[in-house]
C-alpha cells in the first residue's frame, strides 16, 4: 500500500490544497494525508467564515479521490448549529466519506476552546478498502488511550494530522515512535510548515512501521512523498510482542 505524505504550508487558498493532490496524482497513491486544518489554519480572523464552507472544501477533496482512487485524509473547519468543530475526514478511494472525527482534546495555549467545540469523546477506527484506519488530531497524541482503545478494535494504521511547533518537535518525533511501538501498528503523521501566527511549525511529517522503525522522515521543507508499507508487519510486530493480547484491557480500558 502506498501513503503519501503531504507536507505543506497552510493556505486559506483551496487552490494550495488542490496543487498538492495534483502532485500525487500521477504517483499513484493510494491514500494522501494533509495537515492539521489544511484550509486556512487556525486564523481566528477568517475561522468563522471558512467553518461555512465544509461542504465546498469536502465535495472538492471527494471529487478528487473518486476522480483519481486516491483515499484522502485530512482536517478542516466545520460549522454545525453555530459551532465550530476541527473535523477529520476520512475519504475511501471510491470518493466516498466514510468516517468524520471531531477533534476532541482542544490545545488551550493556541486558544483553541475559544472558538472551537470539542467534538465525541469517542474514537473508533473505520475500514476502507485496503486497510482499517484510526487516529487522532496534533495535540491529541500526548493521550495514549485515543490509541490503545483503537488497536483494540482493530486499528491498523493510525493518521496524526498536525500543526506542531518546531520548539516540541522533539516530542513529535518520540511520541509517534512510541505509539506505533505499543500499539504494534502504522503510524502516518503529517505536520504542516511554515508559521502558526508568530511560531514556526515543525514539519517532520513521518511514516513509522509497528516496531517504531521510522520509515521516511520529511525534514523541514515542504515536500511530498509517497511511501510503500506492508501490513504484514502489523501481525509480524504482534507474534513477536504479544502486548495487546495480553493487556488487560477490561480491567484498565472497560468495554472496548
Amino acid at each position: 500500500m502506498k501513503i503519501a505524505l503531504l507536507q505543506i504550508e497552510i493556505s486559506e487558498k483551496l487552490s494550495a490544497i488542490e496543487d498538492a493532490l495534483q502532485k500525487i496524482g500521477t504517483i499513484e497513491a493510494d491514500y494522501a494525508i494533509l495537515p492539521e486544518m489544511c484550509y486556512g489554519g487556525f486564523n481566528y480572523k477568517t475561522i468563522y467564515d471558512r467553518s461555512r464552507n465544509f461542504n465546498q472544501v469536502k465535495d472538492m477533496l471527494l471529487k478528487f479521490a473518486s476522480k483519481t482512487t486516491t483515499g484522502i485524509i485530512g482536517t478542516i473547519p466545520e460549522l454545525e448549529d453555530g459551532k465550530i468543530y476541527n473535523s477529520m475526514l476520512y475519504i475511501d478511494k471510491d470518493g466516498l466519506l466514510k468516517k468524520k472525527q471531531r477533534k476532541y482534546f482542544l490545545f488551550k495555549p493556541n486558544k483553541e476552546e475559544k472558538y472551537f467545540r470539542p467534538g465525541a469523546k469517542e474514537y473508533v477506527p473505520v475500514r476502507l478498502k485496503d486497510a482499517v484506519f484510526g487516529g487522532a488530531i496534533c495535540y491529541e497524541l500526548r493521550f495514549p488511550e485515543i490509541f490503545r482503545k483503537q488497536s483494540f478494535n482493530g486499528m491498523q494504521i493510525a493518521v496524526v494530522p498536525a500543526q506542531w511547533p518546531a520548539s516540541r518537535i522533539a516530542h513529535w518525533k518520540t511520541l509517534i515512535q512510541a505509539r506505533a511501538i505499543e500499539n504494534s501498528c502504522f503510524f502516518a503523521a503529517v505536520n504542516a510548515i511554515g508559521k502558526l501566527n508568530d511560531m514556526e511549525l515543525g514539519g517532520n511529517s513521518m511514516i513509522v512501521n509497528p516496531d517504531g522503525k521510522v520509515l521516511r522522515n520529511l525534514g523541514k521543507n515542504r515536500e511530498i512523498a509517497v511511501i510503500d508499507i506492508n501490513l504484514d508487519e502489523i501481525r509480524k510486530a504482534r507474534e513477536v510482542i504479544p502486548s495487546l493480547e495480553e493487556s488487560k484491557k477490561e480491567q484498565f480500558y472497560g468495554n472496548c
